[in-house]
Formats: structure tokens, C-alpha cells, sequence
């Protein structure tokens, strides 16, 4: 089996997340901060632990470190918290449903309106006359794109975005854990995918605490403190982890994040070689239309085969023991703007910590079997 779909999930994680989530479930199981008892006390030493260390990560503050079921849950939660009616919302042209589904039903109740920033050379000076026009609530834009791998100038964003007192919310699906620095007011991401964590975990980061006030979180309930009152409490963390949090998954999420700490100097300049030559590979090819370029990227590319739909070029790799993606990948303004849309996608292969050069070449033979041959 060769597994090629990581920007959906990462895959294998490494023994030491599988090892410390079992260990939890094995050795502990209460419930962190709901009992005066030593187990409920150690889950809750082993979720802070965790908290201090994804906040030493990602430049943060443990107290604004917010665990969350995925980036979906996160990102929800900051644009209807950021959102104010008789504004605009600002986002780009290759997000992913997690922001474009939230603002568009936001759009729908009448809630909000929504600018659809076109990324390219002209991006800046578009952004920059929609923020000086004023009326703008937020900006909510993906670090890199799912689809193409592309990484986009956030870090220019975010300066534009303060010159204008615009609140950012950084869409880290695709690169936390690859990046070094992740810019943004709310940073939004899931553990699952190059945090090496497991499925079912999430963080929401709050860099910039001053706007708490305006976003209001998504559950309320338990809390384990103050329980005599009757409304939620307001401070950080706990106003946001209400109900009994995924003990196990976040301790192996921080296995994830020590994972990428101790290894990430090796595996990613692997992982951003190994793109680069699926790429060469299939540039080469006759047949093949490829949607990505070299440069600065995460390690996804997606391509289309002539003759082929996306879904048929997946399943036939499957049935040869390769995992990949077809289909929108959750993006349809990307497949829009990259003229995939009407062929329902493309084929979207993305690389991990333990994918090797022996899998990638491969892959390209078993493309090269698929792909029409070039005419004599």
C-alpha cells in the first residue's frame, strides 16, 4: 500500500501518538477537571501539557490555546463570532467549504456580504483598496491551498490587515506543522494532518485576545468550574471547551506536535524533494494536464489524466494499492478559477513524513500505464 492522500489526513502516524493515546485509555480514562480525584487530576495535568506545548508551537499563550474536534470547528466559530451585519467579509478564491460554506450561510440569512479576493500578482492592490473602503468585519484566508499545494503571501496579508485593523483568520489546514511561523489573529487548524495527530482533534489559537469579546463560542455547558452558574464563563480556555474534551486524541496530539518538532528538519525538505520530482514526472508525461508548479508549496499537486475523469484515474490507482484523492477536494472556487470544475476535479496527490522515493516512482509508472500514449 502506498498512501498519497495526507493533505486529507496524515498517514501513518508516527508509534510514539498511537502509543501515548492507548497509553491514556489504558492507564487513565477520567475526566479532566470534573473530579477532586488523582486520575481526573492527571488527565488534566496531561491536557495542559499539551495546551503549553501547542502553545510554544504556534508563539501563543497556553490559556489561548483552544482544543477543537478539527480547523472546521475553529473556523466556524471565529467567522460567525468576527461577523457583523451591514459589513463584508473578505476571502480568497481557493478556499476550502470550511470558510466558504460558514459565510455563505451567513451571507444567506442576510448576515453578511462576501468579497471573493482573486489571488495572483494583483492580489495586494485589491486587498488593499477593499480594506481602505472600509465596512470590512474580517479576513479569512487558507495558508496554502489544498488543491494546488500553493502557499500564499500571508504573512503580507496580515501586515495589510493591521494597517487596516481587520481582523485575520489564518486557514492553517495545510500547513501547520510544515510552515515555521503561521500568521493571524485566530489561527484555525486540525491535528490530523501535519500535526500528526489523530482524527477527532483540532486547535483554535487566539493571538490576539482583544477580540474575545466578539465572538462568542459554539457550545455551551459543562466547564467543570464555577458550576453554580447558570451562563457560561468567559475566560480562556474554558469558555470554549465546553462538554468533556478528547483526552486521548490530545495527548496524542502532542506526541504529534513533539513528533514534527524533533523530526521536521528531515522530513520536510524530503517531502518538498519528493513533490518535486512527482512533478518533473508528470510534466514529462504526454496526456497528463498538471494544475501545480514548482516553487513555494506544500508538498500537493494535482493533475488530470486525458480521457479520464478524476474519480476513474482514483480508482484504478486504488486497485493497484496507491491512495489518493479525486474529485473537488472541498475547494470549488479553486476548481473554478484552475478550470476543473466542469471535469468534477482533479486527481490530488499530497506527501508525508514517511512517503519514499521507491512510492513516488511508482506512482509514476503506474500513471504512465494510465496515460494516453504519445502518437509515433
Amino acid at each position: 500500500m502506498i498512501y498519497l492522500d495526507n493533505a486529507a489526513s496524515s498517514f501513518p502516524k508516527p508509534q510514539s501518538v498511537v502509543s501515548r493515546a492507548v497509553t491514556f485509555l489504558r492507564e487513565n480514562g477520567a475526566n479532566p477537571g470534573r473530579s477532586g480525584h488523582f486520575l481526573s487530576a492527571q488527565a488534566s495535568e496531561a491536557v495542559f501539557e499539551v495546551r503549553d506545548l501547542a502553545a510554544s508551537f504556534f508563539s501563543a499563550d497556553p490559556e489561548s490555546v483552544v482544543f477543537t474536534k478539527n480547523a472546521t470547528e475553529g473556523l466556524n466559530c471565529a467567522i460567525a463570532g468576527l461577523s457583523e451585519k451591514g459589513k463584508t467579509c473578505v476571502i480568497s478564491d481557493i478556499e476550502h467549504n470550511s470558510v466558504i460554506r460558514p459565510v455563505m450561510r451567513l451571507k444567506q440569512r442576510g448576515e453578511t456580504s462576501v468579497f471573493v479576493l482573486k489571488t495572483g500578482e494583483n492580489m495586494f492592490s485589491e486587498l488593499e483598496k477593499k480594506l481602505s473602503a472600509g465596512r470590512i468585519s474580517f479576513v479569512a484566508m487558507s495558508h496554502a491551498s489544498n488543491v494546488t499545494g500553493e502557499i500564499l503571501p500571508l504573512e503580507e496579508v496580515y501586515s495589510l490587515c493591521q494597517k487596516s485593523g481587520i481582523p485575520l483568520i489564518n486557514d492553517a489546514s495545510q500547513t501547520a506543522g510544515f510552515l515555521e511561523y503561521e500568521p493571524g489573529d485566530i489561527l484555525c487548524m486540525p491535528g490530523h494532518k501535519g500535526l500528526y495527530g489523530p482524527q477527532g482533534t483540532g486547535l483554535m489559537i487566539f493571538r490576539n485576545r482583544e477580540l474575545l469579546p466578539r465572538i462568542r463560542p459554539l457550545l455551551a455547558g459543562g466547564t467543570g468550574t464555577d458550576s453554580a452558574d447558570l451562563f457560561p464563563p468567559e475566560i480562556l480556555p474554558e469558555s470554549f471547551e465546553a462538554g468533556t474534551l478528547n483526552t486521548p486524541g490530545i495527548c496524542g496530539l502532542g506526541e504529534g506536535i513533539s513528533f514534527v518538532k524533533r523530526k521536521a528538519a528531515v522530513f520536510r525538505p524530503r517531502e518538498t524533494r519528493l513533490r518535486d520530482f512527482l512533478l518533473n514526472g508528470l510534466l514529462a508525461m504526454p496526456g497528463i494536464e498538471v494544475y501545480s508548479s514548482s516553487g513555494n508549496s506544500v508538498p500537493v499537486l494535482s493533475f488530470n489524466v486525458a480521457g479520464f475523469s478524476s474519480e476513474a484515474v482514483t480508482e484504478v490507482l486504488s486497485l493497484r494499492g496507491i491512495c489518493v484523492r479525486g474529485g473537488l477536494h472541498c475547494a470549488p472556487f479553486c476548481h473554478e478559477k484552475l478550470g476543473t470544475l466542469s471535469r468534477k476535479g482533479a486527481v490530488r496527490v499530497s506527501l508525508g513524513a514517511f512517503n519514499k522515493q521507491e512510492e513516488c516512482e511508482i506512482f509514476l509508472r503506474e500513471i504512465k500505464r494510465i496515460a494516453p500514449k504519445k502518437e509515433k
